[in-house]
C-alpha cells in the first residue's frame, strides 16, 4: 500500500492536506525552501499544487459560512510576547470563551493569552464523509475523495467533440462567485483560467504561450457577465 492508500482509509484530514488531496496532489510532497543550493531545508509544497489556492479559498469559505463542518482549532498566544507557540496551547472552538485568561506558558509561569483570530488550518479537521458530501454538493470532482466521478458530456475529454474552451469556461462559471477584490469579473477569471486551464487543455506554462494567453483572453470573455464595462468594484 502507498501513503496514500492509508489515507483514503482516515476518517478525517486537516482542511490544508483535504485541499491538496483534492487538487490530486500528495500531502508528503516537499519543495526546496529556496534557491540557495546550499540550503538544503524543505517545506511542505501547497501553493506549488495547481489548483491549490482556489479549492482552498472555497473549503475555507464553506467552513466559516457554516457549509462545511469542522474540528476548528486556534493557535495561542501569549499577550506580553504577541508571538504564537510554534507547538503550544491550541484551542477548539468549543473553547475560545478561555480567550483573555491567564494560563500557564511553557516555563510555568502564570500569563495571560489571546488566540488567533483565524482557525489553524494546518490543524483544524474535515471529516471524509464531509468533505465527499460537500464535493457532491458542489459538484466538484476529485480522484480521490470521489474515485467513482467520471466526465459526462461535455466535460469527458475523450468526447468526439470535446471543447477545451467550453468545459473550462463553465468549471471556472461555476468555480467563481465574486470577483476577486479591486479587479474585475474578466480579470478574475483570468486569473483561475490561468491557474487551472492546463486541466481542461490550455497547455502548460511554457508551452506555446501564444496559444495559452489566446486560450485565457477567450474563455475570459465567454464566462464575463458584467459587459457593461466600467472600474472594478473595491
Amino acid at each position: 500500500m502507498t501513503p496514500l492508500d492509508f489515507r483514503r482509509r482516515a476518517v478525517d484530514h486537516t482542511v490544508e492536506d483535504a485541499t491538496i488531496l483534492i487538487v490530486g496532489g500528495d500531502p508528503d510532497q516537499q519543495d526546496q525552501l529556496n534557491d540557495d543550493p546550499f540550503d538544503n531545508r524543505m517545506v511542505k509544497r501547497t501553493v506549488g499544487h495547481s489548483g491549490y489556492t482556489t479549492v482552498f479559498d472555497m473549503l475555507t469559505s464553506a467552513i466559516v459560512s457554516k457549509h462545511l463542518k469542522a474540528v476548528l482549532q486556534y493557535p495561542v498566544y501569549e499577550l506580553s510576547r504577541k508571538r504564537c507557540f510554534p507547538d503550544g496551547i491550541i484551542l477548539t472552538a468549543d473553547q475560545i470563551n478561555l480567550d483573555g485568561a491567564d494560563r500557564e506558558n511553557e516555563h510555568g509561569e502564570l500569563k495571560r493569552f489571546s488566540t488567533t483570530r483565524l482557525p489553524d488550518w494546518t490543524r483544524s479537521r474535515v471529516a471524509t464523509s464531509d468533505i465527499r458530501e460537500w464535493l457532491r454538493a458542489i459538484s466538484l470532482k476529485s480522484t480521490f475523495f470521489l474515485p467513482e466521478s467520471t466526465d459526462i458530456g461535455f466535460r469527458d475529454r475523450n468526447h468526439p467533440r470535446y471543447s477545451a474552451k467550453l468545459a473550462c469556461a463553465v468549471a471556472a462559471w461555476e468555480a467563481i462567485g465574486v470577483p476577486k477584490r479591486g479587479r474585475s469579473v474578466k480579470q478574475t477569471v483570468a486569473g483561475w483560467v490561468k491557474e487551472n486551464g492546463h486541466a481542461y487543455g490550455m497547455g502548460l506554462a511554457g508551452e506555446e504561450s501564444a496559444r495559452r494567453t489566446q486560450f485565457i483572453e477567450d474563455v475570459a470573455k465567454i464566462v464575463n457577465w458584467e459587459t457593461g464595462g466600467g472600474a472594478p468594484k473595491s
